[in-house]
């Protein structure tokens, strides 16, 4: 049988993964307990609830989403407003005329339906609207008032909707509620499709996320947190499709692994503490990794390091202010990384790179004793063996 150190898969990935998420938050955490905490974590994971269907999952981290970014979207009382209106009406008709829908599938059709809004002529009278709707329905027309496509774009795509029985009442009902919805909308102003979303997502989520369990919300956060912090750049759908994925893994590992093999890679990985460090494989070329070899150079302490790299980074994203511990956590796992992969010389072994870090000798002691139980630290030389080495 293979030792977790003669093969690394995805179980020895995702474990490492939390190891070093749970040693960023406690750092001094003994080997037994670390291990522990591993272990629950996994369980955690393991037997998350809610995520009985994929749509579910989507919907449950598309809002927690969301939620944190609202704020970042560019506010204006009045647009803000209108943008609310027009959504609110069409998740409305959306539920109402297809019922059952997955709200994915809602918000993909308030998507499309909002890039024909915000594209139309606002020049148009009301009575020029009735007259296109009027060569649409109830019959299209072949003589039809000379109007730009997007407009009867948007007429047949609010027809959609009102075919249904509890709006189509008669031809006046569907030309005076396509007249009011096409007046409202053609103020809209542009938006990008990824903050639409948000909004969106924002007010669907004020619906059910107060369902979801507090720890469950609190790890998909954690999740979308790291995505964010090492790819800032990455959008709205992204930053979901990534999420999701990152949970349907954990779900495959849990069906295929046996929970015993799980617990004997957990030993052995714990084992290691912050040695594991070495042999990482984070991407070098990264933000936050550069930004840390620039002020290693500055001969910093530990946690100046980390917080200037902090300020730094958050001068070019100020927008991810909104995950400030799970960013400082992020760049106490980075300069670790850096400090005995990146930063070592070759000469140097890992137990070195620990000794340096830590450098009090009795500090250093008890941290081996208690996170590293298979190391012991080499004697410290006297000043005569100094000397007969000298």
């Amino acid at each position: 049988m293979k030792s977790p150190y003669e093969e690394n898969d995805k179980t020895d990935k995702l474990i490492v993964k939390i190891i070093l998420e749970i040693t960023a938050k406690e750092p001094e955490l003994s080997q037994v307990e670390l291990e522990y905490k591993v272990k629950e974590a996994l369980k955690f994971l393991r037997d998350l609830p809610g995520f009985a269907t994929l749509d579910a999952l989507r919907c449950n981290v598309s809002a927690l989403l969301a939620e944190k970014l609202y704020p970042t979207v560019p506010h204006s009382s009045e647009h803000t407003q209108a943008i609310v209106r027009f959504i609110t009406r069409h998740v409305e008709l959306c539920t109402t005329h297809a019922a059952g829908a997955p709200l994915p599938d809602i918000v993909r059709r308030i998507v499309a339906l909002y890039a024909l809004a915000s594209g139309l002529p606002p020049e148009l009278s009301a009575e020029e609207v009735h007259e296109a709707i009027l060569a649409t329905y109830p019959h299209v027309k072949e003589d039809r008032p000379p109007l730009p496509q997007v407009v009867y774009a948007f007429i047949s795509a609010e027809l959609m909707y009102l075919r249904h029985a509890a709006y189509c009442h008669s031809v006046d009902y569907v030309k005076g509620a396509i007249t009011t919805a096409y007046m409202e909308a053609k103020g809209l102003p542009c938006i990008r499709a990824d903050l639409l979303e948000v909004m969106i997502w924002k007010l669907l989520g004020e619906k059910f996320l107060e369902k979801l369990p507090y720890p469950v919300g609190q790890r998909i956060e954690e999740e979308i947190a790291g995505i964010l912090i090492d790819n800032p750049k990455k959008g709205f759908s992204d930053v979901v499709y990534e999420t999701i994925q990152f949970f349907k893994r954990v779900k495959e590992l849990a069906l295929c692994k046996k929970w015993d093999e799980i617990e004997r890679k957990v030993h052995c990985w714990t084992l290691q503490g912050d040695l594991l460090c070495r042999f990482l494989h984070l991407d070098a070329d990264s933000l936050l990794i550069k930004l840390i070899r620039e002020k290693v150079k500055d001969g910093l302490t530990h946690q100046a390091l980390v917080g200037e790299t902090t300020l730094c980074f958050l001068r070019a994203y100020p927008e991810l202010t909104i995950y400030l511990p799970q960013l400082t956590r992020r760049i106490w796992t980075c300069y670790k990384y850096a400090w005995y992969a990146l930063l070592a010389r070759a000469e140097e072994s890992s137990l070195d790179r620990l000794i340096q870090w830590h450098g009090d000798r009795g500090r250093l002691e008890e941290i081996v004793r208690r996170s590293l139980p298979l190391f012991s630290l080499p004697e410290e030389k006297t000043a005569q063996d100094n000397k007969r080495d000298a």
